[in-house]
């Protein structure tokens, strides 16, 4: 069954950095075509022209980390599929109307200058969308990074990028890998 173009999907672009690293993996790409194709959870995915959305390729990681890529049922061959700026373009008004709703949600309930309005922020798709909008509404606030040391170098120059507050682990307690470490070792942790 083919997905409406009006459900709420939670998808995510796929870019040619993630093709780069199913080929690596073993993974036939020969299908792939920048600027197409969307990620929802293990299901790759594009839309057709006309609006469905259908499921292209199932991927899977198995206890050893090898993946796979399997021809999903509705995969059917002469699929004329809609570039995501095409996507973007049949579905302007609709998102539209989505700013403009978060927008004034924004300023009714947190125009109060009285106080202080904090952001966090993660550098995920989500984050950033809130933190656009929030500018947008004409918000003042400020956005805190929460730097866990796991987070991929490319978060944290986001973060610096944008001007987030960073807030950084204490020093004593080392980040994520002192704390495997002392438990590997036999520590406590407090």
């Amino acid at each position: 069954m083919l997905q409406k173009y009006d459900e709420v999907v939670d998808i995510q672009p796929v870019f040619s950095e993630f093709i780069k690293f199913l080929s690596d993996k073993g993974c036939d790409t020969a299908w792939f075509r920048e600027r197409t194709f969307w990620l929802d959870r293990n299901l790759i995915k594009a839309y057709v022209s006309g609006g469905a959305l259908v499921s292209l390729y199932k991927m899977v990681v198995d206890d050893a980390l090898n993946v796979t890529l399997t021809k999903h049922k509705q995969n059917k061959d002469g699929l004329q599929f809609e570039t995501w700026d095409e996507t973007i373009a049949r579905k302007r008004e609709h998102l539209d109307e989505l700013e403009a709703q978060s927008i004034s949600v924004l300023q009714q309930h947190c125009s109060d200058q009285s106080r202080r309005i904090i952001n966090t922020n993660s550098t995920g798709k989500d984050s950033m969308v809130v933190t656009h909008l929030a500018n947008k509404a004409g918000l003042s606030f400020e956005t805190y990074f929460n730097v866990t040391t796991l987070d991929v170098a490319q978060s944290n120059r986001m973060a610096k990028r944008n001007g987030f507050i960073a807030i950084t682990p204490r020093p004593e307690y080392g980040g994520f890998y002192s704390y495997i470490q002392r438990y590997e070792n036999g520590g406590q942790f407090k």
